[in-house]
């Protein structure tokens, strides 16, 4: 043991110092061949962190060998202690858990067993469903609810706001026409003229609303009839012109050659849009021209209509058929609502509607439409219909709650000659007079206060079951009208009155003895209502 700790230091101590005389004889004598002192100080640092690495890595190359030796000494001359108690105990336990740790490792992998499926009783899962399907039932059960109770809501406004615009211009417009029957003089009968015209623009306003509400609930329907194309096309022609007047704005028609004479559809659809675009072109030209070209082939009518109007922005184009839109025309401006609804009814005949348009310089609508060709003889069967006719010993009693109307119902008829006229203001009274007196016709108002119209009805004719009973009234939205003849009453009239509506219904309901049908002769009877006496042709 002293050998090798003597070994050790000497190893430590003069290896170093020999390495480092080795490294200064080296640098004596190339000490000549350098010129520089910084080399050489750089090289003898070189040398120094050589030696120095070199001698730790074979000092612990040594100290290695030394210290096997070391454990080789101890375990052949160290004393072994005995095994004790506890140690053997412990090595035992070892030695088991060794086996265990064999044993675990040399057997199969485990059976994995899934835990047995559970089983829903069939009774509970269609309870399940049952409940789900009665909760999703009823959701939307009270969707369709509150969509119908709106539906309904839209119902009643739009027939109070019917009611409540159809009423006073029934007196304005049955007025109007009381006064064309009078001997005017060509001022005054101008000045009526304008009030028809304005009370029939603010009536094609409302039922404009009313046919909106009827497209976007998919009621909209057309009523095909026989009907004479050139009267059609003069009577829109003449309400044009009237419109004009006072205008500096020249309207020409030009029509085919070859247009069909009778045809079988819905005339006054056709009417209704080539009024509302011509309607425009009225409104929207200031100056020049407005042209209306018909033409016609095989399957087709198409009517361009094309004025020098104020014209729309390219930007609106797009926004044309679209509901209560605003368009901007430059110094007018106006909803597309009525062009709107001639979209719908265009394409409601499987027709085309196309505008061409530039702001400042005019407007271009053409409409296309295809027809069918009716026959004469029925086309005369249609006309026969509205043959105006007399009734001068006919017994009206008449049913309304305004008093105006009441005056504007008993002109009206006395135009027809009919001058046993009785008024009712409510229903209690008609009840009375109809329990008196024998009626050949009634006309029952619908919304009374009191006994409305429905029931007057019913009570009426619970006492003379036979005596015919017209609505007359300004509730003309969907539906009303089915409602009126399924509670009783035989026909149905809308306010304004309209002469040829009247008559229709003095023809129908009427008893044929009592009827004189206006011939060539002149007629001549008293109007008791206003004391005028009208000529007849």
């Amino acid at each position: 043991m002293k050998g090798t700790l003597l070994n050790r230091i000497l190893g430590t101590v003069i290896v170093p110092l020999v390495a480092t005389l080795v490294v200064l004889l080296i640098l004596l004598v190339l000490l000549p061949f350098v010129s520089s002192f910084v080399l050489v100080l750089q090289l003898l640092a070189f040398a120094l962190l050589a030696v120095s690495i070199i001698f730790v890595y074979v000092h612990v190359l040594a100290m290695q060998t030394q210290l096997q030796r070391l454990n080789e000494w101890i375990a052949i001359h160290a004393p072994r202690p005995e095994p004790t108690e506890d140690t053997a105990s412990l090595v035992a336990a070892i030695d088991t858990l060794q086996l265990r740790v064999q044993a675990a490792e040399a057997a199969p992998p485990p059976v994995v067993v899934a835990p047995p499926p559970v089983v829903v009783d069939p009774p509970n899962v269609n309870a399940l469903v049952e409940e789900r399907v009665l909760t999703r039932v009823a959701e939307l059960q009270a969707r369709l609810e509150d969509a119908q109770e709106r539906e309904r809501a839209k119902s009643r406004f739009l027939a109070n706001i019917s009611h409540g615009v159809r009423t006073p211009m029934n007196a304005i417009a049955g007025m109007a026409e009381l006064l064309m029957a009078q001997k005017l003089t060509s001022t005054q009968r101008r000045y009526v003229e304008d009030i028809k015209l304005a009370s029939s623009y603010l009536m094609d306003m409302v039922n404009d609303l009313l046919d909106l509400s009827d497209i976007e609930t998919g009621r909209l329907a057309l009523a095909p009839v026989h009907f004479s194309l050139h009267q059609l096309i003069d009577n829109v022609a003449s309400l044009t012109r009237f419109a004009l007047r006072g205008k500096h704005v020249g309207f020409a028609l030009s029509m085919a050659p070859n247009l069909p004479t009778v045809l079988v559809g819905d005339s006054m659809r056709l009417r209704q849009i080539l009024l509302s675009v011509l309607n425009n072109a009225v409104k929207y030209t200031l100056s020049g021209h407005i042209n209306w070209n018909i033409l016609c082939d095989k399957n087709n009518l198409t009517f361009i209509i094309e004025d020098t109007g104020v014209g729309i922005a390219e930007e609106e184009h797009t926004e044309l058929f679209t509901p209560i839109k605003r368009r901007n025309t430059g110094r007018q401006k106006g909803t597309a609502l009525g062009l709107s609804i001639t979209k719908h009814l265009v394409d409601l005949m499987k027709g085309t509607i196309d505008v061409q348009s530039v702001l400042g310089k005019g407007t271009t609508v053409t409409v296309t439409v295809p027809y069918a060709l009716g026959n004469q003889s029925d086309l005369d069967n249609e006309n026969n219909r509205f043959q105006f006719i007399l009734a001068p010993a006919a017994k009206i009693l008449i049913v309304d709650d305004s008093v105006v109307n009441l005056e504007v119902a008993k002109g009206l008829l006395g135009l027809c000659g009919i001058r046993n006229c009785d008024l009712a203001k409510d229903g209690q009274t008609a009840v009375e007079l109809a329990t008196k007196k024998e009626y050949d016709l009634i006309f029952m108002d619908h919304m009374m206060p009191g006994m409305d119209g429905v029931e007057t009805t019913i009570t009426i004719h619970g006492i003379k079951p036979d005596v015919p009973i017209v609505a007359l009234t300004a509730n003309v939205v969907d539906g009303a009208k089915e409602m009126l003849l399924t509670s009783g009453m035989s026909d149905f009239i809308a306010k304004p009155i309209e002469k040829e509506e009247l008559n229709r219904i003095l023809l129908t309901w009427l008893p044929t003895d009592l009827l004189v049908t206006r011939g060539s002769s002149d007629l001549t009877v008293m109007d008791e209502s206003k004391g005028a006496q009208i000529n007849y042709r």
